[in-house]
Parts: structure tokens; C-alpha cells; sequence
């Protein structure tokens, strides 16, 4: 009887150890899968920011301006092209090259329409390298750019100054003062109401 008890008690505890045994190696199993879930999971998303990165690569923006003077903006990638569309709320009339009646230079007279206004806007060359310097003149006279991320809007503003300055096909001369000037060789009297190289400077900073 004693040996049948003893036998009995040590199968039931071989029965409960074999139990555990089977209850760990599906615990270790289960954390196993776990833990590769989240390592696949970890791999899918550095595998999808590489991927948003390399696109971002192929990122192409274009601007183009229509015969009646709207800008229109396009962005494509290797997958999507996204249709044209303004972002801004002018239109585009004119721009020429402003020169001193004593041949100084480095002036750009630029005429917008906004709504049913023209606004006119002086710059300087030398600071249209400044995407800042631009967005500044052209918020003074009330023209907004509809982009809500800087990076955009400063790309944007280096493709459309460069746009423009290939559609600069004019010179204008404006005289340094009142009184007589002597333009190309001849004498021209200028009156005092008009504005003056000095002041265009001015209104160009």
C-alpha cells in the first residue's frame, strides 16, 4: 500500500511538473511571437519613413504663369501628381529693370493685381537671394501665399523670382533729380511731383 501511495504521489507530481513545464514553453513562446510582432512592426515603419524619405527625393515642383497673369503651382513624385492650383492671392502683370538716369542699377519695379487693385512693389536685387526679404515686400502691398510650411513657401518664392526675372523683358529710366536730367544725350526736365531714383531706393528696403 505504501509503495502504490508513493508511486501514485510521484506521478502526480512528474503529471504537475510536466504541466509547468508545457505552461512556460507557452509562455516563452507566445512572448517569443511577441517580441517579433513588434520587431516586424518596428522594421515596418523605419521601412516606410526610408520610403517616404526617397520620395521626398523625387519630390518636383514647377510654377507657371498664365497669359493672363495667374500662378499656378504644381507638385509631383514618382507616384502622384498633384493638379495645378494657386496658391496666392495676386496675379502677375509686369516686371522691368529700374536704371538711374546716371546708369546706376540693381532696381526692379514689379506690378501685381490683387482683387481688382494694382499694387506696385520696388525691389532690390541684391536682397531677392532672401526668400524673407520677398515675402515681406510682397505682404506690405497685401499679397499672401497660401502654403502653410515654411520649407514650401520659401521653395516656392526662389521658382517664382526666377520665373520672373526670365519674363523681365524691359528697362526703365528714372531720374536721380528734379529739375533738368540728361537722358541717352538729350535734356529732359522732370517735375518734382515725380518719383526719384533716391526714393525708390527707399521704398525698395
Amino acid at each position: 500500500m505504501y509503495e502504490n501511495a508513493m508511486a501514485s504521489q510521484q506521478n502526480a507530481m512528474a503529471e504537475y511538473w510536466n504541466r509547468k513545464a508545457i505552461d512556460t514553453n507557452m509562455s516563452v513562446a507566445k512572448e517569443w511571437q511577441l517580441n517579433e510582432a513588434k520587431l516586424a512592426l518596428a522594421h515596418q515603419k523605419m521601412t516606410l519613413q526610408e520610403w517616404r524619405k526617397e520620395q521626398q527625393k523625387t519630390r518636383h515642383e514647377s510654377i507657371a504663369i498664365s497669359e493672363n497673369g495667374e500662378i499656378k503651382r504644381t507638385v509631383e513624385n514618382a507616384i502622384v501628381k498633384v493638379p495645378e492650383c494657386s496658391c496666392v492671392n495676386f496675379q502677375f502683370i509686369s516686371l522691368v529693370e529700374v536704371v538711374s538716369t546716371e546708369g546706376d542699377e540693381g532696381l526692379y519695379r514689379l506690378r501685381l493685381r490683387i482683387g481688382q487693385a494694382v499694387k506696385v512693389l520696388v525691389l532690390d536685387a541684391q536682397k531677392m537671394g532672401s526668400p524673407t526679404y520677398f515675402v515681406r515686400k510682397l505682404t506690405e502691398v497685401g499679397a499672401v501665399i497660401l502654403l502653410d510650411r515654411r520649407r514650401d513657401r520659401e521653395n516656392f518664392l526662389v521658382q517664382l523670382w526666377s520665373l520672373l526675372l526670365s519674363l523681365c523683358r524691359e528697362r526703365i529710366l528714372v531720374p536721380t533729380c528734379a529739375g533738368w536730367n540728361k537722358v541717352q544725350g538729350r535734356f529732359r526736365f522732370v517735375e518734382e511731383e515725380v518719383m526719384l531714383w533716391g526714393e525708390m531706393k527707399k521704398s525698395a528696403k
